[in-house]
């Protein structure tokens, strides 16, 4: 399925020219390469796959080349908002 996606850099764009980075939750928060093999199995495995209102990593990957955020509902692919991340200490 094809939606606009608004790039918080770029404005509205095609959805193709972006790549998906998978969701974000308390799971999702960055890890260290040192940590555990249960800690990064439940990093990369382990994602809630919400039908509904969901916060979701995105990649511009033909534009400004950016990981940024956005608001999609997965049902309707309706993007209630993008923005650029907000600066959290890394997990170690």
């Amino acid at each position: 399925m094809s939606f606009l996606m608004p790039c918080p850099g770029c404005g509205e764009r095609d959805v193709h020219e972006f790549r998906h980075g998978g969701e974000i939750s308390s799971l999702s928060q960055r890890r260290s390469m040192n940590d555990s093999d249960e800690n990064l199995t439940r990093y990369f495995y382990f994602t809630k796959n919400i039908a509904g209102e969901t916060t979701e990593w995105w990649y511009h990957s033909y534009g400004c080349r950016k990981w940024f955020v956005a608001h999609r509902d997965t049902v309707t692919n309706r993007i209630a908002k993008t923005e650029w991340p907000q600066k959290r200490p890394r997990q170690q």
